[in-house]
């Protein structure tokens, strides 16, 4: 019975013993909570998170875009006449036949008949002059036509004064010449050699340059000296 109670008590002093460890042992849990410790428990997932740090937003660059000018066109003064398109040069006499004028008819394809028409239009010739052949030679950079008119020619210029012979004659022939860009040039009336009262045409005849300024004596001279007569 003694021993039994000795158990008992031995018993007893071990649990108090054991609880005043575990006391001691929360005392001490206590006190490290309070003393600010704090007890990280790891969770099983300990992979670290990336996080993208954003970029700045990068200002985008100005540039300045060139001022182009607008370049006027500059319309041309009133005083500067424009180019003229070349035409074909007609020749013909004055009202006192002294002198050789000149003017300018559209450009177009050139014919023997339409340089008559023309001719006929200033009172050179006559609208019912025909031309009977017509002829280009060239040689080199020479070139030279021959041209055969019916009657009508001759009557015209057997008609003619002097001085109006010439003037006839060198318009003729300077319109031929210019208009086909030749250096001479030969006439004969229906297959023959051309004459008149005044002066006999059988030789080539050249261009006649005309002059305002030389007086109308001066003018029979140069277009004589051209159709080759004296």
């Amino acid at each position: 019975m003694k021993a039994k109670k000795l158990l008992t008590m031995g018993m007893l002093v071990m649990a108090m013993a054991l609880s005043a460890c575990g006391s001691k042992e929360e005392t001490k849990k206590e006190e490290n909570v309070s003393a600010g410790e704090t007890t990280v428990t790891p969770t099983e997932d300990t992979t670290p998170v990336e996080t993208e740090t954003p970029t700045p937003t990068e200002e985008p660059e100005v540039t300045e875009t060139p001022v182009i000018e607008a370049t006027a066109t500059v319309a041309p003064k009133e005083n500067e006449a424009e180019p003229k398109e070349e035409g074909i040069t007609i020749y013909y006499g004055d009202e006192n036949a002294e002198h050789i004028l000149s003017t300018q008819i559209p450009k177009q394809k050139v014919t023997p008949e339409l340089l008559v028409a023309e001719l006929a239009k200033r009172d050179i010739l006559t609208s019912d002059v025909t031309v009977k052949s017509f002829k280009e030679t060239k040689k080199g950079n020479v070139k030279t036509l021959a041209v055969d008119f019916g009657e009508k020619f001759r009557e015209i210029l057997f008609s003619q004064g002097s001085s109006g012979e010439y003037i006839m004659m060198g318009s003729v022939v300077d319109t031929f010449l210019k208009a086909y860009g030749a250096e001479s040039m030969t006439i004969t009336v229906e297959g023959d050699m051309l004459e008149s009262g005044h002066c006999i045409y059988d030789s080539e005849m050249t261009f006649y340059e005309p002059s305002s300024n030389d007086s109308a004596e001066k003018v029979s001279e140069g277009i004589a000296d051209a159709l080759g007569v004296e």
